[in-house]
């Protein structure tokens, strides 16, 4: 009995000096992670707020972005968006504010944007703003650089050209005429001489169509997103070795007008260095 209780004795304090396993930091994959320093924290609440004249909402989002200055940096966007609404429901104006935060230094905003519109959409180097049309009218569009300067504007839709395995894009919208951009700096202005109120009389607020022709059949067109991806310029990082495309500006409400067609040439209107420049509708 006693050689018994001995053993147990043992088995008790061998067990009690064994060192107990310790408990893992696992992240969201299953592996092992050292301890997790928190080195940034942000916390928002959305708010509303009702008069007897009108309702004010205040939302707060966050998201993750990848943005492209040179290289590749991942930001956080924290984005407030302020609405004030009558109450019978119309739309009275909306603010929204966009804070960039650098994961590198997330303390400390790097870019900070406020803008009056609907709408703020984040693209990899311009951003997008939206102001929705009243009544019938079209919605205006504009694209800003991340430092805020305008790169182009445009009524309704905005055409998008992108070169593959290339950081060089270029814009073609209508506003005030037919607009080329390549960056905030590099734009040209193509103005319509046409009839007195022809627009008016024939096709109302409604603008043209803006298409790129290619004879290169590797060129393709994504009507979703309507972005042109041109292949056969694959590579190609100088605008001056833009060639071989033609902006087609047709106007597709009413069949009183020929096309309107500006080659590209070295990367200009033309092939011309003139900023604004002209021409002439031509009718059936």
């Amino acid at each position: 009995m006693k050689k018994l209780i001995g053993l147990f004795l043992i088995q008790i304090l061998v067990y009690g000096c064994t060192e107990k396993p310790k408990e893992k930091d696992t992240n969201a994959s299953g592996k092992t992670n050292n301890a997790l320093k928190t080195i940034y924290s942000d916390v928002s609440k959305s708010s509303i707020e009702v008069t007897e004249k009108y309702s004010r909402a205040t939302e707060v989002t966050y998201s993750h972005l990848s943005l492209w200055n040179g290289d590749w940096r991942p930001y956080i966007a924290k984005i407030t968006t302020t609405t004030n609404k009558y109450l019978g429901g119309m739309t009275l104006d909306r603010t929204i504010k966009a804070e960039l935060n650098s994961l590198e230094q997330p303390e400390r905003p790097k870019i900070v944007i406020e803008e009056s519109c609907h709408e703020i959409n984040f693209f990899e180097d311009y951003y997008e703003t939206v102001k929705w049309g009243c009544c019938g009218a079209e919605n205006q569009l504009e694209f800003y650089d991340y430092d805020k300067k305008l790169i182009i504007e445009g009524t309704s839709t905005i055409t998008k050209c992108r070169i593959p395995n290339s950081h060089l894009r270029f814009f073609a919208s209508i506003d005030g005429g037919i607009r080329l951009s390549f960056s905030s700096s590099d734009q040209y202005l193509i103005q319509i001489i046409s009839p007195p109120n022809f627009q008016d009389e024939n096709c109302g607020p409604i603008p043209p169509d803006i298409i790129f022709e290619s004879a290169d059949s590797k060129d393709k067109y994504d009507q979703t997103n309507n972005e042109y991806e041109f292949w056969s310029l694959n590579g190609v990082k100088e605008k001056e070795r833009i060639n071989n495309l033609t902006i087609k500006v047709k106007w597709t409400c009413a069949d009183v007008s020929e096309p309107i067609m500006i080659p590209i040439i070295n990367g200009k209107p033309f092939g011309k260095d003139e900023r604004v420049q002209s021409v002439s509708l031509r009718l059936r």
